[in-house]
């Protein structure tokens, strides 16, 4: 007897891209020669206790990074900033110095699983004046990204395609309401009204270097998401002197807004410490020089207001991902009606595939504005089975032979034909199905014998 059975998905498209992924391109990005490793001042100087170290590559590329986390009308964010040591390039007959950078994120779960990953490209073209103007300065990428709450780990990678060089960050985070949301650094100052941008809360936003290094010139300064007023402690960490209280602390309805100035503060390390009625809920370590330190340039991918609306859909996707798909399909349904389009619809309808609703599934799929790729055609046929329409199936299953006959939907086919009683139709599918795997195990055993004579 014939068993109809759905085809497991080949192909998972719940990785849809976001809604604007073309790349993004940012303009006034230096360069710095590869003499600079001998020159830079600070070549020798050790991170500070605590901080996350970065994995090197066979060329031994350094770099730094950074992950922090923000809200922003109910949606954290998490934001991350790359300072590679230095960047490489090529010249062009022309004198033009390129290099292509790649930036790349991956969100992965306790268990492994990719929750969100997204990446962005550079293509360098730097004339000799502004290679020149901005020698000795760093230069970090910031970006951000929706993130719904639960513990991952954070894997960041610069790649430099030029010279074939890069560096990876990984750090473990976790994202909840009852964690306490702080970002910090050296300049707070106001953001325009009109764009998303990272390391940022309502509408200030913060400068900061990666490394977290502080001349006594500086001052730090930063944002505490909170709904009761912080104190805030800056300690040495050798224990030395008492813990100092910064008192330049204001709060703005939820936001607490803090700077202290580092003049009169002895060279060495020291800790932020955050506490909540008595509680430390946040603590960050710095170290201040004895000498003025360049701030890096800082190049933040920003986004359009316009962004919000697509929102749910990356954090339907996340959720997705997770295996949370009660949320996933609450966060789809509040996507505009507009942005239901051929990018959204098949990782929507995959959500209710999943949560059996295949009803919805073909609704949405054969829409004329969904393309019918294989993804697509897969999920339409095996929704088609679910819901018993079997002439609707073997159409869908029809048009995915095309993108490659196997014998699995040959024999599916077969199945469906004969449950409609066209049991010579069915035969045609069967002997076809039977070919195709007599050919695979032929082609197998020929590669195994080639594998048994090298």
């Amino acid at each position: 007897m014939a068993t109809l059975s759905v085809i497991p998905e080949e192909a998972n498209i719940a990785f849809a891209g976001n809604l604007n992924s073309s790349g993004q391109v940012i303009s006034q990005i230096y360069t710095l020669p590869e003499r600079e490793m001998e020159k830079n001042y600070l070549k020798n100087y050790t991170s500070p206790p605590g901080t996350i170290d970065i994995n090197f590559t066979t060329k031994e590329i350094a770099g730094k990074a950074l992950v922090s986390l923000t809200e922003n009308d109910g949606v954290k964010f998490l934001n991350y900033s790359l300072m590679p040591e230095t960047i490489k390039t090529s010249v062009t007959e022309e004198g033009i110095e390129t290099a292509h950078l790649v930036f790349h994120l991956r969100v992965e779960d306790n268990v492994g699983k990719t929750i969100y990953q997204q990446e962005n490209e550079i293509h360098l073209r730097l004339n000799e004046a502004k290679k020149k103007a901005m020698l000795e300065r760093k230069f970090t990428f910031n970006d951000f990204a929706p993130i719904i709450e639960g513990e991952y780990l954070i894997s960041l990678t610069y790649s430099n395609k030029t010279s074939a060089e890069f560096f990876v960050f990984k750090q473990k985070i976790t994202v909840s309401d009852q964690k306490l949301l702080c970002i910090l650094g050296y300049e707070l100052k106001k953001r325009k009204p009109d764009v998303l941008v990272p390391f940022s809360f309502d509408q200030h936003k913060i400068l900061f270097d990666p490394r977290f290094i502080f001349s006594r010139e500086d001052s730090l300064e930063g944002l505490i998401l909170s709904d009761e007023m912080p104190d805030l402690f800056l300690s040495s960490i050798d224990g030395e002197g008492p813990a100092i209280k910064i008192q330049d602390v204001s709060k703005h309805g939820s936001l607490v807004i803090f700077r202290q100035r580092f003049d009169g503060f002895a060279p060495g390390y020291y800790d932020l410490i955050v506490k909540k009625a008595g509680t430390e809920v946040f603590r960050r370590t710095l170290s201040v020089l004895s000498f003025k330190v360049e701030k890096p340039l800082e190049f933040d991918r920003t986004k359009a207001l316009s962004f919000q609306k697509e929102l749910p859909f990356i954090l339907g996707q996340e959720y997705l991902n997770s295996g949370q798909v009660d949320k996933a399909i609450e966060s789809f349904q509040k996507l505009p009606e507009n942005l239901w389009n051929s990018s959204t619809l098949p990782v929507v309808a995959r959500a209710f595939y999943i949560k059996k609703d295949y009803a919805r599934v073909v609704e949405l799929l054969e829409r004329d504005d969904v393309i019918k790729n294989y993804s697509v055609l897969l999920l339409l046929g095996n929704a088609s089975l679910k819901l018993k329409k079997l002439e609707r199936a073997a159409l869908y299953f029809e048009e995915i032979r095309k993108f490659g006959d196997t014998a699995k939907i040959n024999k599916t086919l077969g199945a469906i034909y004969y449950t409609l009683g066209e049991r010579d139709k069915a035969k045609i599918y069967w002997e076809r199905a039977k070919k195709l795997e007599e050919k695979s195990e032929n082609a197998s055993s020929t590669e195994k014998e080639k594998g048994s004579s090298i």
